[in-house]
């Protein structure tokens, strides 16, 4: 037999091997599915994280600045202080300088 040409085999499906490809088709479809959720689940929880330290950084900065606010009012305090501190050590100077009453 010379020049006898073949047409194309004819591939059978195996109704069994359809059936569990499908089940693992929607299998890795519900795996998708449950991971987007995780994801988005996931992505919630960094936008709270990222408003939680905002707002930790917003308190910090303020505490920051009223604690600059209060060491300039405890040196100017203390500026006072010694001014004070002074006088009455001049003041004692002077007293033990003059005469004592009569």
């Amino acid at each position: 037999m010379r020049n006898v040409t073949l047409g194309p085999a004819k591939r059978q499906v195996q109704t069994g091997d359809l059936a569990k490809t499908k089940q693992q088709l929607t299998k890795a479809e519900d795996d998708a599915r449950a991971k987007d959720e995780q994801v988005d689940s996931l992505r919630q929880q960094v936008a709270g994280l990222e408003d939680a330290v905002r707002d930790k950084d917003e308190t910090t900065s303020q505490l920051q600045q009223e604690l600059r606010a209060k060491d300039a009012e405890l040196a100017a305090v203390r500026e006072e202080l010694a001014r004070i501190k002074e006088r009455a050590v001049e003041a004692k100077a002077f007293s033990a300088l003059a005469p004592a009453p009569k």
